[in-house]
C-alpha cells in the first residue's frame, strides 16, 4: 500500500486503499453511498492512519472544561439564553467528530446530491471507471466530512445547523495541535474550545435563529442548477486508480460552483453569510469576554486561532463553497465590526436584543452598517 497523502487537502485520497475497489461498489438504494462516505470519512479525518483513542484521562478533564465553560458563559450572555439542560463536553477522534457530522448533517447532504444530480453523466459507460452515482457521493461526502474533522475546533465549527443536543462532540486532537504549535498551555485552549462551542449552543438553541439559519443552508444547497452533462468532463476524469485525480477532476472550488450557481442561490448566500457573521460575532465577543479574565494566554490563542482560519486549503474552500459556510477569517471580522458597532451605539442592552425575534435578525446590509439595524430595532415590529 502506498503511504497516506497529506493533510492539507491537496490530495486528500491519496493511499486509501479502497479507492480503486470502488468501481465494484454497487450503486445504493438512495442518492448517497452512506457506508462508502463514512469508509472515506474516517479514512480523510486519520490521514490515512488509524487513530489512537481518546485517553480517558484527557476525556475526563474535558467534561469538567465544559461544566465550566458552562457556568462561565451562562453568566456572560442574556438570561434567556442559557440553556438550562448540563453541558456534556465529549472528546473524540477526528474520525469520531466526521462520522458523527454525517449523521447529523444527512438531510442536508441528501438535498445536496440532488441539487447536483445533473453532474452525473447518465451514461454508465461515461461515468468515472464505473462509479455509481451514490457511490461518487459517498465518496465526495466522506472527504467532505473527512476534511471539515481536520479543521474543526469543536462541533459547530463551522456552525451548520444540527438538532439541538446536549453533547458536544469536540475533536480534541485539532485543540491540543493549536497548543502545540503555538506553545500554549493544553487545558487554556481546551477551555476555550469549551467556551466557543457553549456559546455556540446558547444561540443555535434559539429556534428562530435554527431554524433561519438551517433555511437558508437548505434552500442554497437545493438550489445549484446544473445541466445535464455540465460537469462530466471532470467527474470523467476521476480515476480510482490514481486518487490524485480527485483534486485534478474538479479543479478551482470557486470557478466549478460559479458555473453552476443561480442568481436566487447568490441572493440566499448572501443572506446566509450574514446571518453567519452576525453569529460568529457575536459568540467572539461572549468568548473573548469570558476568556479574557479566565484565561492568561487569551491574546496569544486568538491569534492562533486567527491565523489558522487565515490558512484555508483547497479542501475548505471546496467544502464550502459546496455547502454555503465559506468563514474565512474576513467574515469572523465583518462580524466583529458589526458587534463591535452596535455596542459602540446602543450598548450592551441593544446587543442583548439581537436574538430575541425572528424579525430582528440582521439583513446583509445591517451588518455592514450597524447603525441600520440600530434604527430598525426601535421601529414597531414589522414595520
Amino acid at each position: 500500500m502506498s503511504e497516506p497523502g497529506p493533510a492539507d487537502g491537496s490530495s486528500p485520497l491519496e493511499g486509501l486503499p479502497f479507492f480503486a475497489e470502488l468501481a465494484r461498489v454497487p450503486d445504493a438504494d438512495g442518492p448517497v453511498h452512506w457506508d462508502v462516505a463514512r469508509r472515506v470519512a474516517v479514512w480523510v479525518a486519520g490521514s490515512g492512519r488509524p487513530e489512537p483513542p481518546v485517553d480517558p484521562g484527557d476525556a475526563e478533564r474535558l467534561h469538567e472544561l465544559g461544566r465550566v465553560a458552562e457556568l462561565q458563559v451562562a453568566g456572560a450572555v442574556p438570561a434567556a439564553m442559557a440553556d438550562p439542560s448540563p453541558v456534556d463536553a465529549v472528546a473524540v477522534t477526528r474520525g469520531e467528530w466526521a462520522l458523527r457530522a454525517l449523521d447529523a448533517e444527512r438531510p442536508l447532504l441528501e438535498v445536496l446530491a440532488g441539487s447536483l444530480a445533473g453532474a452525473r453523466p447518465p451514461d454508465p459507460e461515461h461515468r468515472p471507471a464505473g462509479l455509481a452515482p451514490s457511490v461518487l457521493e459517498g465518496l465526495v461526502f466522506g472527504w467532505m466530512m473527512g476534511q471539515l474533522s481536520r479543521r474543526a475546533l469543536g462541533q459547530h465549527d463551522p456552525p451548520l445547523p444540527r438538532p439541538p443536543t446536549a453533547r458536544l462532540s469536540i475533536p480534541l486532537a485539532n485543540l491540543d495541535e493549536v497548543a502545540a504549535d503555538w506553545g500554549l498551555p493544553v487545558d487554556e485552549v481546551r477551555l476555550w474550545g469549551c467556551l466557543h462551542d457553549v456559546a455556540h449552543r446558547c444561540v443555535l438553541g434559539i429556534p428562530h435563529v435554527r431554524e433561519a439559519l438551517g433555511g437558508l443552508v437548505g434552500r442554497y444547497v437545493a438550489s445549484f442548477d446544473v445541466p445535464a452533462d455540465a460537469l462530466a468532463d471532470q467527474i470523467e476524469a476521476l480515476d480510482p486508480t490514481d486518487p490524485a485525480s480527485f483534486r485534478t477532476a474538479l479543479g478551482d472550488p470557486e470557478a466549478m460552483v460559479s458555473a453552476v450557481q443561480t442568481p436566487e442561490q447568490a441572493e440566499v448566500l448572501a443572506r446566509l453569510e450574514a446571518l453567519a457573521a452576525a453569529m460568529e460575532g457575536w459568540v467572539t465577543s461572549v468568548v473573548d469576554g469570558v476568556a479574557g479574565r479566565l484565561l492568561g494566554s487569551h491574546d496569544a490563542i486568538h491569534e492562533a486561532v486567527r491565523r489558522r482560519r487565515a490558512e484555508a486549503t483547497w479542501g475548505d474552500r471546496y467544502v464550502a463553497r459546496l455547502l454555503g459556510m465559506g468563514l474565512r477569517q474576513a467574515a469572523y471580522e465583518r462580524g466583529r465590526r458589526f458587534v463591535t458597532g452596535v455596542v459602540e451605539r446602543g450598548g450592551d442592552e441593544a446587543l442583548a436584543r439581537l436574538w430575541s425575534s425572528p424579525w430582528l435578525l440582521p439583513t446583509p446590509a445591517e451588518v455592514d452598517a450597524p447603525g441600520l439595524w440600530l434604527a430598525r430595532i426601535d421601529l414597531p415590529e414589522g414595520g
